[in-house]
């Protein structure tokens, strides 16, 4: 006879269901008093993998962005001129759109609203995955286009370089 055992979440990255899962092969293998012991809960699971732990990276990140940050700065261009479609042979389309007096980015299916940053640099929410975001600078040519986009990885869990998108249209 087997035994099957699934755990749903709506929090993955906090780790939470696969903790639940291996205390249920404990309760079955070895006795519920070894699965619920809270000693292990204390010490070992939620020692190793804290709640909020999985966005840690990014939040450090970010702090030591906003160290630097002059959040008084200003966009050196009107909205309008930052919007259009960028390019990576790698990565594929990334869209920036003027929504009102907001931008937005579109990377494959996922949209996020974007924020002004600092100069031509704007914080986003990354699009693909919840615990990092990114930081879009923007480079402007000499006659006030918008020539490419850099994303810079805020809480990626690998160094990972920034990566240009070139204007496209």
């Amino acid at each position: 006879m087997g035994v099957g055992n699934v755990v749903l979440s709506n929090l993955d990255l906090e780790y939470l269901g696969a903790l639940l899962m291996y205390d249920v092969c404990d309760a079955y293998l070895l006795g519920p008093e070894t699965a619920w012991n809270p000693d292990k809960w204390e010490t070992t699971w939620l020692h190793v993998e804290p709640p909020g732990n999985a966005y840690r990276p990014r939040d450090e990140a970010k702090s030591r962005l906003e160290a630097t940050r002059n959040a008084d700065s200003m966009p050196s261009l009107p909205l309008e001129k930052y919007a259009g479609t960028f390019d990576s042979k790698l990565y594929g389309q990334l869209v920036v759109r003027q929504d009102g007096a907001r931008l937005s980015v579109t990377f494959g299916e996922f949209t996020r609203e974007m924020s002004h940053w600092e100069d031509d640099s704007f914080y986003v929410r990354a699009p693909t995955r919840l615990t990092y975001d990114w930081l879009l600078t923007f480079g402007v040519s000499n006659d006030g286009q918008t020539a490419n986009v850099t994303v810079k990885h805020v809480g990626w869990d690998t160094d990972e370089k920034d990566h240009v998108f070139v204007r496209t249209q």
